[in-house]
């Protein structure tokens, strides 16, 4: 248990990728874990963990690309669990995608607070695209406010397949831009 937040402590150690939550689990089994997880129940939230953390745990090391952060990262998105559990909404999603969600917005935050300004990131999306293109907006609320495609779609009044296909490509762009610097 954390002293200043009463919420039980996960394991300090990275997840291995044979542990039993490294494969996909059914919602069938994380939504009763939830319920219980937002009435505190400890034994429910060391299952969520148990079930969910490999998976959380990749897309966080995805992001901040750093083992350390991952691990403190990963450690903060199931603080956060067991802080927000009764805020989980079954209608909007899967529990797995709500976790997922979690952890891609706090890695982001890690990212951000480690260049010391907000969104710096993003090799900046505007500059690693060419004007016009459209892909440095849907990549910043992608990544940066954590819209998913149709909310983007929405928000920009373009189709769904649109913006996934501009943000696949502004990765692909930023990708291209991030190998042709030198490093030092």
């Amino acid at each position: 248990m954390t002293a200043t937040t009463g919420s039980p402590t996960p394991p300090k150690r990275a997840p291995d990728a044979g542990t039993e939550g490294s494969g996909p689990v059914g919602d069938d089994r994380l939504r009763p874990l939830l319920v219980r997880v937002a009435g505190k129940d400890r034994a429910a939230f060391a299952a969520l963990y148990d079930l969910t953390v490999a998976q959380v745990h990749g897309i966080v090391l995805r992001v901040v690309r750093g083992g350390t952060d991952a691990e403190d990262v990963t450690r903060d998105v199931f603080e956060q669990v067991w802080h927000t559990a009764d805020r989980y909404a079954p209608q909007v999603g899967s529990p797995l995608a709500w976790l997922s969600a979690l952890a891609h917005r706090r890695a982001a935050d890690r990212i951000r607070s480690r260049a010391g300004r907000p969104h710096a990131g993003i090799p900046a999306a505007a500059e690693a695209t060419p004007p016009g293109c459209g892909h440095g907006e849907p990549l910043y609320l992608a990544y940066y406010e954590g819209m998913t495609c149709g909310q983007i779609a929405e928000r920009l009044d373009l189709p769904v397949a649109t913006v996934r296909a501009r943000i696949r490509a502004g990765v692909a762009r930023m990708r291209a831009t991030a190998t042709d610097v030198p490093a030092g």
